[in-house]
Formats: C-alpha cells, sequence, structure tokens
C-alpha cells in the first residue's frame, strides 16, 4: 500500500527522540535501524524535548531566526559566537557581535539545565 505524506513540521534531535521513542513503546516496535536511529538521537541530543521546544520558540521570535535554522541552532548547540554566526550565516540579515554573544548564553543556560 503506498501512503501519501499528507503534511509534516521540522522538528529538532530532541523532539525526534521524544517522538521515536513514544512510537517504539507504543507500537513495540524494534529494528536495527529504529535502534541506531535512538542510538544517535540520544547520544547528540544536548537539551531535554521541552527545552529544546521553548528554545526554539525564543529563537524564532526574539531574534527572529527562520523556524529550520533556530532548529538547526538547537541541533549543533554551538558555544561560540563564531560557530553560531557560521549556522545563521543562512538568515537574511546580519546579527551584531552582542546579539550573538546573547544567544550562546541562551543557548548555554539551557545546556546546563539539561546537565
Amino acid at each position: 500500500m503506498v501512503r501519501k505524506v499528507k503534511d509534516y513540521v521540522d522538528v529538532s534531535n530532541p523532539e525526534a527522540l521524544r517522538l521515536l521513542e513514544d512510537i517504539v513503546t507504543k507500537y513495540g516496535l524494534e529494528s536495527q535501524v529504529i535502534n541506531i536511529t535512538l542510538d544517535y538521537l540520544r547520544r547528540y541530543s544536548k537539551v531535554k524535548p521541552e527545552d529544546a521546544q521553548a528554545l526554539i520558540k525564543e529563537l524564532t521570535s526574539k531574534y527572529g531566526l527562520a523556524r529550520i535554522t533556530a532548529i538547526q541552532v538547537v541541533n549543533i548547540m554551538p558555544s561560540t559566537p563564531e560557530e553560531l554566526q557560521s549556522i545563521i550565516s543562512v538568515e537574511k540579515r546580519p546579527f551584531k557581535e552582542d546579539d550573538l554573544k546573547e544567544i550562546v548564553d541562551l543557548l548555554n543556560s539551557y545546556r546546563v539545565k539539561s546537565g
């Protein structure tokens, strides 16, 4: 049976981890691909899923980042303004050094909260 995708929403790695864990728990699915994916998401998710959602919302509303850019920032969680600049360079507007430092401080506050 061919299935068509009706709609989609971009999600961060921490959100994908939560969704996949919920699906595995609900349906009892298990495969090598699922296990590898779960391992990757657990290893590289740097904030809790609920923190990821809040952080994406703040990055989009306060700093005007596109949602997909904010998701990439949350996935990578850069620790310096230079790393952050390389990720957000796709945005249409330039960011001041103070804004970059402020965003990195915000990321660090979420990183600390998640343990």
